[in-house]
């Protein structure tokens, strides 16, 4: 099998380069389309907050699986949450997975359903 990849760019608020949102969705959607055509695969990181949330929703919107990772505070320890928000054509697969990191990687402990 031959596998592809296509580069991406950031959108990052804190540099001192700045694109125009309208361009950046433009470009993620034209970057998208060409993944597609061509078998590859184009991943995002984005910083929750780094961005208005109408940005943040509409890069959403683009995205084809928006996938969140977050730590929250379950009484005296820590709980890692994966959050799976969204695959396209598939709203039933949402799911929160909490997990641990051990030395063989990401291991689930409970998975959640979100209906």
């Amino acid at each position: 099998r031959h596998t592809r990849s296509v580069s991406a760019f950031l959108l990052n608020r804190s540099s001192d380069l700045y694109y125009n949102p309208g361009d950046v969705l433009s470009a993620m959607r034209t970057i998208k389309e060409y993944a597609q055509a061509n078998g590859g695969t184009v991943m995002y990181t984005v910083t929750e907050g780094a961005h208005d949330a109408r940005l943040q929703s509409q890069m959403e919107a683009i995205s084809d699986v928006v996938i969140q990772l977050e730590v929250g505070r379950m009484a005296a320890e820590f709980e890692n949450r994966l959050i799976i928000k969204k695959i396209r054509n598939h709203p039933e697969k949402a799911a929160v997975m909490i997990y641990a990191v051990t030395e063989h990687g990401i291991t689930p402990e409970m998975i959640t359903r979100v209906a």
